[in-house]
């Protein structure tokens, strides 16, 4: 995969507690392109198919066509607009119209999407897109290779006891695997999982977060196929 970036949403931890922006790590992990030496021609890039397309928010819907998911969020939620994403991930609104965003992501960066939380219930949703240069890619091979970045992201970010296990989850009417979290942030239990669809070489990773009691498989209930 290419210059790959490891999802996590300490991010959204942090925001639900603190109420206020916090910056995405910028490093990402960078793989040599190998090229064969013994041929004159040059080898043609294959051909991994279209990037993602962003998704919309129209009131307490979001609705991403290009994966085929949409959310209906009850009043309890509040959906992030395109200048707070911009805030929560240290950038301009400016980057995060598709043509920019592409550019990021063609670049090896992961792009949020979408962000949202429930502040009465304690509970996070968000969702990055990400290119991941290739276009066989399954996500039991994005889960093996990012378990290990998560924990330790996790506690560098000051949470505890932390646990990070790969599980199977029911999301959109489909068994499908996952990611299981669990740790301590200043005294309070913390739940996460996360989710990947895989449309050519696209993911987008969704991550549902919850404190004081797992509320998971709940919140990624909300999204649903588009008809």
């Amino acid at each position: 995969m290419k210059n790959r970036r490891f999802l996590t949403s300490v991010l959204a931890a942090g925001l639900l507690l603190a109420g206020c922006g916090a910056k995405t790590d910028p490093s990402s992990d960078t793989q040599p392109t190998d090229k064969p030496a013994d041929t004159e021609q040059e080898t043609a890039a294959p051909d991994l198919g279209p990037l993602f397309e962003r998704g919309t928010v129209d009131g307490q819907t979001y609705v991403n066509s290009f994966f085929g998911i949409k959310a209906d969020f009850s009043n309890e939620w509040v959906l992030a607009s395109e200048d707070e994403i911009a805030t929560m991930t240290a950038q301009t609104s400016e980057n995060l119209n598709n043509e920019n965003a592409k550019k990021q992501i063609e670049e090896g960066a992961a792009v949020m999407d979408f962000y949202a939380q429930n502040p009465r219930g304690a509970q996070t949703l968000n969702i990055y897109m990400e290119d991941l240069g290739l276009s066989n890619a399954s996500a039991d091979l994005i889960i093996r290779g990012s378990m290990n970045a998560v924990k330790t992201e996790l506690e560098s970010q000051s949470f505890e006891d932390v646990t990070v296990e790969q599980g199977t989850t029911t999301f959109l009417g489909e068994e499908v695997p996952c990611i299981n979290i669990f740790g301590r942030y200043t005294g309070l239990d913390f739940y996460e999982k996360q989710v990947f669809i895989i449309k050519g070489r696209n993911a987008a990773s969704i991550t549902a977060a919850s404190f004081y009691e797992d509320h998971n498989d709940e919140i990624l209930n909300i999204i649903q196929k588009t008809e």
